[in-house]
């Protein structure tokens, strides 16, 4: 009887036995001429992403402004917590 720890030990095996020959399986299959993609290959890779346009001052806006949010909000829970452990003390 296969149990889920079982397969997964078998997954995990097959994959480890097969991950190393994956390069030299695919080349082997010679698709090349028949895929489009412009990401088939590392260099295609490369040259696709020049093409793209760039977004990131959007982006580190959106973080620096995420990052200001969760600072503001945990400065005020860490003020309301301070205030509710000072008046607990007080009331002791």
């Amino acid at each position: 009887m296969f149990t889920r720890r079982t397969v997964m030990r078998m997954e995990d095996t097959a994959l480890s036995v097969a991950l190393p020959r994956l390069d030299e399986w695919l080349a082997a299959m010679e698709v090349e001429p028949y895929l489009s993609p412009p990401i088939i290959s590392d260099g295609c890779w490369e040259k696709f992403g020049e093409t793209l346009p760039v977004i990131a001052p959007l982006m580190v806006r959106y973080q620096r402004s995420r990052l200001w949010f969760w600072s503001q909000l945990y400065f005020e829970a860490l003020g309301r917590l301070m205030t509710l452990h000072k008046n607990m003390v007080d009331l002791w």
